[in-house]
């Protein structure tokens, strides 16, 4: 089970950051004339 939970936590921080990263890039497009 700790095994999953290390595996886990890493996987699902990048994935918050990868969408973070995708939507400030949206933000910029979209602002952008």
């Amino acid at each position: 089970m700790s095994a999953e939970l290390e595996l886990l936590w890493p996987l699902s921080g990048l994935l918050l950051l990868l969408l973070l990263g995708t939507t400030a890039w949206l933000c910029v497009q979209c602002s952008r004339p």
